[in-house]
């Protein structure tokens, strides 16, 4: 029988996965933007869902035109995500 695909045998994905899309999300929250208002001012297709999420990585001249309008740095796309659990322990 084939393997087939599932969730659980997906990849990581999500704002928990992403610092770049904790950031986002932070972002977007603390000025009360949606994804509409944020494609708007980046001029960008559908992309913004993708990174809110945590499914894609905005390219480097996307990132650069989000650290510009929301001050995410560009490294915060590659790297995992922070934990609050675990900034609690240390």
């Amino acid at each position: 029988m084939a393997a087939s695909w599932s969730t659980r045998t997906r990849p990581p994905r999500g704002p928990k996965f992403s610092r770049g899309a904790q950031l986002l999300s932070e972002a977007l929250e603390k000025r009360g933007w949606s994804q509409t208002r944020l494609k708007r001012e980046l001029k960008t297709a559908n992309a913004a869902s993708y990174w809110v999420h945590g499914d894609r990585r905005p390219s480097l001249e996307a990132a650069l035109r989000l650290r510009d309008l929301l001050k995410i740095p560009v490294d915060a796309w590659v790297e995992p995500a922070v934990e609050a659990a675990s900034s609690e322990a240390a």
